[in-house]
């Protein structure tokens, strides 16, 4: 059989097969109300114990029989066609990120390297085969459109690995929809869930507990002043002194006190508390910031990985401690770049922005020593007050997504705000940016997607605008062009 290789900058797509098939050899799932499918288990045992798998699974049967027409309990019918089992579940050939799709003689296979890969399995087939999308979090953020009838390409043989090896959005500020949110994180192939102080049993993403985490309670101020940064002579509660030996046990044993309660973390994250009052006691000036930081990250991580061998631990670029360090960084994962300092105004590539050359070098700059590097991104963060829905413009989302990927870097999240708690929803951030966190977790899962095709869809599928999807097409390339303006001619 003829073999064709489709290969993207980070999606691989195979497909086996001629292209060409008469539209009667093609498999249906449905047809005029009738259904032809029953979904199983690749491996038994696996809806019941992994809620999020039964999550996806409840969820491509609720999208097919809206496609279908179906309403209420669906009934198999024996004509005009067989009954085609639908088998979801882990293939162990996939990496941990990977998803499948493949139709064979027993049924139709949607499968993925883990189980959180296999949810993203079953949202892929239903958007790449039906057009299904979630747009933004919500009922009303759904878009399935009803057919006549639900076929399947007999030579369906599809692989896909991810642009991106750990894609999510850290939610910052007061949570507004919180939980729909976050089920359209999964159902737009967010794989991490990156929290600072919730834990959720939630098997639907990788648990990373990430937050300014490093310091201790303030009655030891009162106690022990000598724990705290010394900064011109006096003792201040903001930061820790990185060099004293009792401080690395008792954040050592605060760790591990935490740790005992959430056994399903996957990757803690630790970083010290965001400011720059950095100790500068006698030993710890022997240091620089940095230095001194990764010093302590080092002897923390060394001992609480002998207590949690298959904990993994990460930790952040950040302010004081931006710069490569002089030490090597051992037991990370990953070190997210916070990259704020990048231009807001050029694209990065721009020849004529310093700036961007300057954070991107940065980059560099760790990769070389060997650590896998991420970009903890910052466009939604910089634009928070401004509750402008092209704020950021979407070229710099599609720019970041496309750097990350030609750099090789394993990670992204960008921060976001779930903000305000309460009140219209019209004023909570992630409605006003609906439309660019959309393109962002798109494209962090297939970054050669084309941007501009991306948000056409979205506007051919909603008509929720004044005058329909028109109108908001017109609205964007009107401020595409405004952004040109203004780049190019005032700056």
């Amino acid at each position: 059989m003829k073999k064709i290789l489709v290969i993207f900058t980070s999606i691989l797509l195979f497909v086996s097969g001629s292209s060409a098939q008469a539209e009667s050899d093609c498999p249906l799932l449905f047809k005029d109300g009738s259904a032809f499918w029953e979904i199983t288990e690749k491996d038994p045992g696996t809806f019941s114990s992994n809620s999020a798998i039964a999550s996806a699974v409840n969820d491509l049967d609720r999208v097919l029989k809206k496609l279908a027409g179906i309403s209420g309990k669906k009934a198999l019918q024996d004509s005009p066609g067989k009954i085609i089992k639908i088998h979801v579940g882990v293939d162990t050939a996939l990496d941990d990120g990977e998803t499948a799709l493949k139709y064979q003689s027993d049924g139709l296979f949607i499968t993925g390297g883990s189980p959180v890969a296999v949810q993203h399995a079953v949202y892929y087939f239903l958007q790449s085969q039906f057009d299904v999308h979630w747009f933004w979090p919500g009922e009303d953020g759904e878009y399935i459109q009803p057919r006549k009838e639900g076929k399947i390409n007999p030579d369906l043989n599809i692989r896909v690995k991810p642009s991106s090896q750990y894609r999510g959005f850290h939610m910052c500020g007061d949570w507004f929809r919180v939980e729909d949110f976050k089920t359209w994180m999964v159902r737009n192939f967010i794989n991490i869930h990156r929290h600072g102080t919730n834990f959720p049993k939630d098997l639907r993403f990788i648990q990373m507990y990430s937050s300014h985490n490093v310091h201790l309670p303030k009655t030891y101020f009162e106690t022990n002043p000598e724990y705290f940064a010394e900064i011109n002579g006096k003792r201040f509660y903001s930061q820790l002194c990185m060099s004293h030996p009792e401080v690395d046990t008792l954040v050592y044993r605060n760790f591990k006190q935490m740790l005992g309660k959430y056994s399903n973390l996957q990757i803690l994250s630790v970083f010290p508390p965001d400011n720059q009052e950095y100790c500068r006691c006698k030993k710890c000036a022997e240091k620089d910031v940095s230095t001194a930081w990764f010093d302590f990250y080092n002897r923390l991580t060394d001992k609480l990985k002998l207590d949690y061998p298959q904990l993994k631990f990460a930790t952040i670029a950040y302010q004081g401690y931006i710069q490569v360090p002089k030490n090597k960084v051992r037991n990370s994962e990953f070190v997210e770049y916070a990259s704020y300092p990048r231009c807001n105004i050029h694209l990065y590539g721009d020849p004529e922005c310093s700036r961007n050359k300057n954070v991107i070098q940065a980059m560099k700059n760790w990769q070389a020593t060997g650590v896998k590097v991420g970009d903890y991104a910052y466009e939604f963060d910089i634009f928070i007050g401004a509750r402008q829905p092209f704020l950021p413009f979407y070229s710099f989302i599609a720019n970041t997504v496309k750097k990350t990927v030609d750099m090789e870097q394993i990670l992204l999240i960008p921060e976001i705000g779930l903000s305000p708690r309460n009140g219209p929803e019209l004023e909570a951030d992630q409605y006003q940016n609906r439309l660019g966190l959309y393109l962002y977790a798109q494209l962090m899962f297939n970054a050669d997607q084309d941007m501009d095709q991306l948000i056409r869809q979205w506007c051919d599928c909603h008509n929720d605008y004044p005058a329909g999807a028109e109108f908001l097409t017109f609205v964007y390339f009107f401020f595409l062009d405004y952004q040109a303006f203004v780049i190019y001619n005032t700056f």
